[in-house]
């Protein structure tokens, strides 16, 4: 490998292993309840559910070389740790390019996390002190409180199973220590989505055994939003200059009694995407949606820059809301007020709802769409976020 792509790798694949190590105190993508949509109401006008196990999110990092690639968190399934089973929540860049990851064991309850423990992977011969391959699994899974009282520092201490080199070594006894401190409540962050209110920012110090160098800290400071989870992340060191930005997610909630919904928040324009879309046949891959049931359907749609979200100019975006079989007649409407963002002040926020059913498409099922479109590419950037509250069929209907 040459010297040049050696250096690209390491500064590429070092961002898992940074921001992995933030995931692991703040449960980087991870949410509270299984699925359950933690703190999602079946009234459609209430704020934006909380991130979930189940959430997919998308950040916007930053590199010390200027490159701003993009990366994905999602859950790949389970793993059973001391006894229980823990969310496993993969960040990477999307495909697997690079192949760099950070995988994470952690569970979010309320505001108590629950470390697990987390697996780095990296290209072979990315980092001068590290093999490529790192694992390390709590032997009892310490559990810290998200909201300890401000300007405290919290320690964390947990032993563990170490593997390294190879994911088929002996394990060896092994401890990862570190800190943080929750430093202030209620603060906005700037990230691609725009300027994120209600924010608790945290400064962490984590050391990694057998990764970054006998003794070499990673200190970081994060935000994390309430409903979003993490948000912003800025490596101080090493490797300062690299950061970690909220740009979109998707999730969905079970509500119970049948109804469920669908959500999802993104950026449109600024040379990036141009179309951004929710469906409640992305559930289960199914036309289950109950067409007899009216589903509640609500988009808005602000720009991200804070002076032009203050004026009146409407984003140059079309929205859509309807069927497999039509569409629903809609237009967006000015509001000072955001219903998913009620803590955002001082902004306009462009409105469209819709509740209607399908009752005269043919069989019982069918599926409800949001989706915007973007003028342009190199429009200025506008941010969306839409949920459908619907009725889903039972397993089986015809």
């Amino acid at each position: 490998m040459s010297t040049v792509l050696r250096r690209s790798w390491s500064r590429r694949a070092r961002l898992p292993l940074a921001l992995g190590g933030l995931a692991v105190l703040l449960a980087c993508s991870s949410g509270g309840s299984r699925r359950g949509g933690d703190g999602a109401s079946p009234e459609v006008k209430s704020p934006y559910p909380k991130v979930t196990s189940t959430t997919r999110v998308s950040y916007r990092a930053r590199l010390p070389d200027g490159s701003m690639p993009t990366l994905e968190s999602e859950n790949v399934g389970e793993k059973v740790i001391a006894g229980r089973s823990f969310p496993r929540t993969k960040l990477s860049e999307p495909g697997g390019a690079g192949g760099a990851s950070f995988e994470a064991w952690v569970d979010l309850r309320g505001d108590t996390l629950e470390l697990g423990g987390a697996e780095l992977i990296l290209p072979p011969d990315a980092l001068p002190t590290f093999s490529g391959y790192a694992a390390v699994t709590a032997i009892a899974p310490p559990k810290v409180s998200l909201s300890p009282p401000v300007g405290e520092p919290q320690s964390v201490s947990m032993p563990a199973q170490g593997v390294f080199d190879d994911p088929g070594a002996t394990p060896e006894p092994v401890t990862v220590t570190g800190s943080f401190t929750l430093d202030e409540r209620d603060v906005g962050v700037r990230t691609p989505a725009g300027l994120l209110s209600g924010c608790s920012r945290y400064v962490i110090t984590t050391v990694l055994p057998r990764v970054t160098g006998a003794g070499v800290p990673v200190d970081a400071e994060a935000y994390y939003h309430p409903r979003l989870g993490l948000v912003h992340a800025d490596l101080l060191s090493p490797l300062l200059g690299t950061s970690l930005s909220f740009q979109g997610s998707k999730d969905v909630s079970e509500l119970g009694g049948g109804l469920y919904s669908v959500q999802g928040v993104s950026v449109l324009g600024g040379d990036g995407a141009t179309r951004f879309a929710i469906d409640t046949y992305d559930v289960a891959q199914d036309l289950d949606a109950d067409k007899n049931t009216h589903a509640k359907m609500l988009l808005e749609v602000r720009w991200t820059d804070d002076e032009q979200a203050k004026g009146s100019e409407q984003p140059p975006v079309t929205e859509e809301f309807g069927t497999v079989m039509g569409n629903y007649p809609s237009r967006l409407v000015e509001s000072p007020v955001s219903y998913f963002f009620p803590e955002e002040r001082g902004f306009k926020h462009w409105i469209g709802f819709v509740d209607q059913a399908a009752k005269n498409e043919p069989g019982d099922g069918t599926s409800y769409h949001v989706s915007v479109r973007a003028s342009d590419a190199g429009m200025n950037p506008v941010r969306v976020a839409a949920r459908i509250v619907y009725r889903r069929l039972e397993p089986g209907t015809p």
